[in-house]
């Protein structure tokens, strides 16, 4: 499905595939996004994934009773950029496109950036 461009990568630490797997995994979901497979081509960037949709539920009521609780609730995960490892936060993870995202949860960014040789 990813290969084909119809299901996007959401890999997060510290459930990471074996080193070959997460390698085939990757090279296919960027070959699907570059050539515009399957629903990337029909919608591109602006392709709404599910944990996007997901925070869009959770911040678009009417009426949030404490926007900044429900901000901290829909942003646990830091994004990080699997093309050269560097944290784009847990708000910047737009500026990477979704083949290259690699989600860390927040309580595990410690133990992530000593396992992984990620830069801030």
């Amino acid at each position: 499905m990813v290969a084909a461009g119809w299901a996007a990568t959401f890999i997060i630490y510290p459930s990471l595939p074996p080193a070959a797997d997460l390698t085939l995994l990757l090279a296919e979901a960027d070959t699907a996004w570059t050539e515009q497979r399957g629903a990337w081509q029909r919608f591109g960037h602006d392709l709404l994934l599910g944990y996007e949709y997901r925070a869009c539920i959770k911040l678009g009521t009417a009426h949030l009773q404490d926007p900044a609780a429900a901000i901290g609730q829909a942003f646990q995960r830091v994004c990080v950029d699997l093309r050269t490892l560097t944290e784009a936060g847990l708000y910047g993870y737009h500026q990477v496109p979704p083949p290259h995202r690699l989600w860390i949860w927040n309580s595990d960014l410690d133990r992530a950036r000593a396992d992984l040789p990620i830069t801030i």
